[in-house]
């Protein structure tokens, strides 16, 4: 790697700055696409919750446990990374104070404690009976 830092920089300015471009360029869309795909994933977590958080009083919630853990594994990510949360908070995004769960680990489950957290202060869901369905999925 060392080598080839040090033959680009033998090479003309010309070529120097092609190189330079495109690869700033390529690094640029890469953080556009993180940026725009969390806005997108945002939308549609809220969506999704608000649509079927009703699922897990019937008898067909064991079938939407799997979008849960989905869920909950991406807030998980989006807490352990300071990156993504100030992209929230700069972009109003609904999980901006999911760092904050560590303030509720008591309340909330430690598996669903993310989706929990997400539950209860996002979509203000104050009904014990989805918090103790994540309790006894455990």
């Amino acid at each position: 790697m060392q080598n080839t830092i040090i033959s680009i920089y033998n090479l003309p300015d010309e070529i120097q700055n092609n190189i330079f471009r495109f690869y700033w360029k390529y690094k640029f869309n890469d953080v556009m696409t993180e940026i725009n795909n969390l806005i997108t994933k945002d939308k549609t977590i809220f969506n999704f919750l608000i649509k079927n958080i009703s699922v897990l009083s019937r008898e067909y919630a064991n079938n939407y446990i799997f979008y849960f853990n989905e869920i909950n594994d991406f807030l998980k990510n989006i807490c352990n990374n300071k990156g993504l949360i100030l992209i929230s908070k700069l972009n109003e995004l609904h999980f901006k104070d999911i760092q904050n769960v560590h303030n509720y680990s008591s309340v909330f489950y430690n598996k669903y404690k993310y989706i929990s957290y997400y539950l209860y202060n996002v979509i203000k869901i104050k009904n014990n009976y989805i918090f103790n369905y994540f309790n006894s999925k455990l």
